[in-house]
């Protein structure tokens, strides 16, 4: 046997391994992505169209109201030793206030103290001796 041909004895050995890896990380991730067969009963999908106007399905949704349910029956089949070891993302709950108004507040906060300010020319002079003091008080030496 020469060279050439334990080297291509070889590499036709690598490729074949090769692509039984390739099959054996191809069959792991489709594992992955899928939902479990268990599970799917409960869950959804959507369909709907993206920006390139392609058709897009979202598979695997659980409805608010479902999703404490669903979490009593993942622990329940995990705990008797059941494969469905699934994790919920965390529920996304909306801010009570939007953005705009948490901004819009603080600035009309500021309006309110300059206006007040504006009508009582006392009140500011005491806020600033009032600061000054404690400025002072906070000083070391």
């Amino acid at each position: 046997m020469s060279v050439g041909e334990d080297t291509s004895a070889k590499l036709t050995k690598l490729h074949a391994n090769i692509k039984n890896w390739r099959g054996q990380v191809g069959a792991i991730r489709q594992s992955l992505y899928d939902y479990p067969a268990d599970l799917k009963p409960l869950a959804g999908v959507v369909v709907h169209v993206d920006g390139y106007g392609d058709l897009c399905a979202s598979r695997g949704l659980i409805r608010q109201e479902d999703r404490e349910a669903l979490t009593k029956l993942i622990r329940a089949q995990s705990e008797s030793g059941g494969a469905a070891a699934v994790d919920l993302p965390p529920v996304r709950t909306r801010p009570v206030h939007s953005e705009a108004l948490t901004n819009r507040l603080p600035a009309q906060r500021v309006i309110a103290i300059q206006a007040e300010i504006m009508l009582r020319p006392n009140l500011a002079l005491c806020l600033l001796v009032e600061q000054l003091l404690s400025e002072v008080s906070d000083y070391p030496g």
